[in-house]
């Protein structure tokens, strides 16, 4: 048999199938057949076998192999499956770079829209603006949590402090849009929309 090896206790050569058996009729493979054990991991998981996952491919080996490290040999070839790694698991977050920062007052603002109970007056968005530097945040109430609502609030901050230089927020549809980026034209920014679900690269705000 490929690997050679001598077989454990219990272990039989068997007349009828020509194959080293255990007691449970279980086809022994000799702990350096490598090949042999990657070759029955392929047909147990892959293929017709539909890649199941780590206790089901270890129940459809073991059921008719046994060889030594039988389980963890298994579970390192599921976890290392191309194809199961493409589709399987929850997104992962992947970070692109460093969170922005400023040096001064004013230089950096962070913003972000935050749904509250509904007022008696009809609103029930509120725009965070903070800066970046000394954390001063300023709060503004509005019914809806859109393009105009934004443009107007953030004008407001700039009418109070001046202009920022430097704005970030996440891509939604009320921060990413032609009426944001004719204000921005307009006082000279850069507008950072931030990595999608990547919460934490707006964190100072979020």
């Amino acid at each position: 048999m490929e690997g050679g090896g001598t077989p454990p206790n219990g272990v039989e050569w068997d007349d009828d199938s020509h194959f080293y058996v255990d007691p449970d009729g279980r086809i022994w493979i000799p702990d350096g057949a490598v090949d042999l054990q990657q070759r029955i991991c392929v047909i147990a998981h892959q293929g017709a076998s539909g890649h199941r996952r780590i206790a089901a491919t270890t129940k459809s080996v073991s059921d008719k192999f046994v060889w030594k490290t039988l389980s963890t040999d298994v579970e390192a070839f599921v976890c290392a499956c191309l194809h199961c790694l493409c589709i399987d698991g929850d997104m992962v977050p992947c970070p692109l770079g460093s969170t922005l920062h400023a040096e001064k007052p004013n230089e950096l603002i962070h913003f972000d829209w935050l749904s509250m109970p509904m007022t008696k007056s009809g609103q029930k968005q509120v725009l965070v603006v903070k800066d970046d530097m000394s954390g001063f945040v300023q709060l503004s109430a509005t019914e809806s949590a859109d393009a105009a609502a934004t443009a107007q609030r953030l004008m407001m901050w700039f009418t109070t402090f001046g202009c920022v230089d430097t704005w970030v927020s996440d891509g939604g549809s009320h921060f990413k849009n032609e009426v944001i980026e004719k204000v921005r034209r307009l006082v000279g920014a850069h507008h950072h929309i931030t990595t999608a679900y990547s919460p934490w690269a707006n964190g100072t705000v979020e």
